[in-house]
């Protein structure tokens, strides 16, 4: 139980720093930046905007990650308060647990909320055009999110863990952003090497290159199945998405723990 408190801790620091706010500016960009996209789409408005809204956020869940871990741990040693709050009776192990747990805690509950935006977002939308086909925000739009959900836990146990080995917050920004791009986009690369092998010279060592990257990184285009909810099916669905949802799981437990490790170790003085 004594992570409990700290686990309390963790939410008002990330309360304190405007998430509400923040979050409420997130859900009006994601409504906005759907309602925009689907009203200047020729084709099929419901589908763009969904798409768009679901990039949105995307980018909203990686932006607020690293918040959070910027100011749950960076400001933390930088400023050394860590100094203070390990001085209570509660391990560092715990220390670090209970504040990834209250950071992970909000980013869910901006899932929701954006989840929600989104939804009413496209349901306006929909409304001026009938499609041929039509989105499915049932089942394939709650698995999407849930997707997304797992992604988010990634990207905080990536922020969280450049930002107990940083000495400036702008390197956990940027590390996280950069690690985060190309876990995005290493395997659309190395598919179009292979499709077309005049697009780059020397294109072996370019595969070598990408095909190295998928042991270091998980790949998070794999975990994104928007398209069983944009076409309301599974043929575009990446295959063996739930083995990679494995892997992006196990990665971030492994960033995760070798976080703790360096906290376990770290000179606070």
């Amino acid at each position: 139980m004594m992570g409990v408190p700290e686990y309390t801790v963790g939410l008002r620091l990330c309360i304190r720093i405007g998430f509400l706010k923040i979050l409420a500016g997130f859900c009006l960009g994601l409504a906005g930046a759907a309602w925009l996209a689907g009203e200047f789409s020729g084709r099929q408005p419901a589908t763009v905007a969904l798409d768009v809204g679901l990039s949105f956020a995307h980018f909203a869940i990686l932006l607020l990650g690293i918040v959070f871990a910027q100011e749950l741990f960076a400001k933390e040693f930088e400023r050394k308060y860590s100094l203070i709050t390990l001085s209570y009776p509660i391990s560092r192990r715990r220390f670090v647990l209970a504040r990834f747990a209250a950071a992970y805690t909000l980013l869910i509950g901006s899932c929701l909320a954006m989840a929600l935006s989104l939804v009413i977002a496209t349901i306006f939308v929909s409304q001026s055009y009938e499609q041929a086909r039509v989105v499915d925000l049932g089942l394939p739009y709650v698995w999407t999110w849930c997707l997304i959900a797992l992604e988010a836990f990634f990207v905080l146990a990536l922020a969280t863990l450049f930002a107990c080995v940083a000495r400036s917050q702008a390197f956990v920004l940027l590390s996280t952003v950069g690690l985060f791009v190309v876990a995005r986009s290493f395997s659309a690369m190395l598919s179009l090497i292979e499709m077309d092998r005049t697009l780059v010279e020397q294109p072996g060592h370019y595969q070598v290159g990408l095909e190295t990257i998928g042991f270091l990184l998980p790949d998070l285009s794999a975990i994104d199945i928007r398209a069983a909810s944009l076409y309301a099916s599974m043929t575009f669905v990446p295959e063996n998405w739930w083995l990679s949802s494995l892997s992006v799981l196990f990665y971030a437990l492994m960033l995760l723990s070798i976080a703790i490790f360096i906290v376990d170790r770290k000179d606070l003085i």
